[in-house]
């Protein structure tokens, strides 16, 4: 009997505090403990296990810390040459950026080779893309043992980096340590074609947490950060098969673990909106209506499959409180409507408005659920 996971698909800023708890102040959350949150409050170190994937644990005494960018490249030809410079503009200098080609069809390899040539093979590594999708074009990236660095970072190819961008999430890195995953986002401004503001895309309401990485990512996967911990155990998820949505599946991993995940209120690049890559930043009624008939999508369903055969590998690992959230919200998918609300509400899992927790409850109950696993 299969069961399926509930969720909807749902001028540069100044460098955060490297001190944990001024971080904290600003909007820093624990997986548990903070107002707003169903999680609990006591930290555990996740029994993460021998490293699947080598990372650096440590670094000597005032050695920059080293990361390693990772790049999912498709037909990007048009806008990969400014995401490149403004990768370039980094003030934290410590940088190696993979670029990983899955197969494209226009300029795009020539710009690396360009790029590569111009830097040196130290600042950018080619290398050949799986062919199945945008996704698993990055967690290959994360399951290879061969990228070395002490944090990691997801990049798209066709957005814009702040200069900053590296050092802040370092420095909020560097505060939480080694041994307990630590992820980092931030908000994002929106651009059209041509670099122009039109929007932004905020940091959440209430903090991440595991029951809110159920049923939402709240995170753009292009602002995000992690160190060696938190890129182990994303890589071991990542092992369980395809996975539809890379960044999602690490928000969904670091909170379950136990980890440490900030989303920076201060934008930290922009999302350039174009006619392959466009979503939705306003709230106008129509997006509302479109985010809730979504959920009755098959893509929808099979995002659901595929995210919990990854997070039901983790079972061990995970902590007291995400293992009982996790099967609690398995077993809303069996039953009648009105038990698959129950289970729901049990389980605690949330999305971060209104809206978004109306069209959860309505998914669950509708007659053509794509939670009701009788189907």
């Amino acid at each position: 009997m299969s069961s399926l996971i509930a969720s909807l698909v749902g001028p540069s800023p100044a460098i955060p505090e490297r001190n944990g708890a001024q971080a904290r102040a600003r909007g820093l959350s624990r997986v548990g403990g903070e107002a707003g949150s169903r999680e609990p409050g006591a930290w555990r170190t996740p029994a993460c296990g021998p490293a699947a994937v080598s990372g650096q644990a440590s670094r000597a005494e005032g050695r920059q810390a080293t990361v390693a960018i990772l790049m999912g490249v498709y037909d990007g030809a048009r806008f990969l040459p400014a995401q490149l410079d403004s990768l370039a503009r980094q003030t934290h200098g410590a940088w190696t950026l993979y670029a990983s080609d899955d197969g494209s069809t226009d300029a795009s390899g020539v710009i690396l080779d360009g790029y590569a040539a111009a830097w040196g093979e130290e600042r950018l590594v080619r290398r050949a893309g799986p062919r199945q999708g945008f996704a698993a074009n990055f967690l290959a990236m994360v399951q290879d043992p061969a990228i070395e660095a002490d944090y990691f970072a997801f990049c798209d190819q066709d957005d814009l980096w702040d200069a900053d961008k590296l050092a802040r999430a370092v420095a909020w890195l560097d505060s939480q340590g080694p041994d307990r995953p630590a992820l980092y986002a931030s908000a994002v401004r929106t651009v059209d074609e041509n670099g122009r503001v039109i929007g932004r895309i905020d940091a959440p309401r209430r903090p991440p947490a595991f029951g809110n990485a159920l049923v939402q990512n709240v995170a753009p996967g292009h602002t995000m950060v992690m160190n060696a911990a938190a890129r182990r155990v994303l890589a071991r998820a990542a092992a369980a098969g395809p996975v539809s949505a890379h960044d999602w599946l690490a928000y969904a991993v670091v909170t379950g673990v136990g980890g440490t995940m900030w989303v920076d209120p201060q934008p930290s690049a922009s999302y350039r909106q174009h006619g392959g890559n466009a979503i939705g930043v306003s709230r106008s009624l129509g997006f509302w209506l479109y985010r809730i008939r979504r959920v009755f999508g098959d893509e929808y369903r099979n995002t659901l499959k595929v995210h919990l055969l990854a997070l039901r590998t983790l079972d061990a690992e995970l902590d007291a409180h995400s293992r009982v959230c996790l099967r609690q919200i398995t077993a809303a998918w069996v039953g009648s409507s009105f038990h698959r609300a129950r289970k729901i509400f049990q389980s605690g899992v949330f999305r971060q408005n209104f809206v978004g927790n109306l069209a959860l409850y309505m998914a669950a109950i509708a007659s053509n659920s794509p939670f009701d696993t009788r189907k």
